[in-house]
């Protein structure tokens, strides 16, 4: 077996020594917030439906708790539309037994977590916005 040349353990060592670096402190500074664009009205419009309407509801798995809103009706009909032209462009539209389903990005696995609208047969529009809560959703109050 050969010597490694000595400028090779130098190197390997570097290597090693300047790698990412991992911070063991959280940042607390505000997050910085800028105007909502226009499509957030679509969002309001629907999650506003919801909670009038007591359509609110979890959805869950090891890793995840989501609030998921409902909308339909106008909110729903409006966010639908929106969708529309990026659906199309970014290929999230789908046709399922005579329904259409549009969702804010393309779908990888499955529909948990998606925001996206489905319209029915018979023109009935649905939508579905999924809001991440983190595990306080679930705690006992005052534990």
């Amino acid at each position: 077996m050969r010597p490694w040349p000595p400028v090779v353990l130098p190197l390997a060592l570097a290597a090693c020594a300047t790698g990412p670096q991992i911070t063991t402190s959280a940042d607390y500074a505000p997050v910085r917030l800028s105007d909502a664009p226009p499509n957030a009205a679509l969002y309001v419009g629907c999650i506003g439906q919801a909670i009038e309407r007591g359509r609110v509801r979890r959805a869950f798995d090891d890793t995840t708790e989501l609030l998921v809103f409902a909308c339909d009706g106008a909110p729903a009909r409006a966010f639908f539309d929106a969708l529309g032209p990026r659906s199309a462009r970014v290929g999230s539209e789908v046709a399922l037994d005579g329904a259409v389903l549009r969702t804010t990005e393309p779908i990888r696995r499955d529909l948990f977590g998606a925001d996206g609208c489905r319209a029915a047969a018979d023109g009935a529009v649905t939508c579905t916005i999924s809001l991440r809560t983190g595990d306080f959703l679930t705690e006992t109050p005052g534990a």
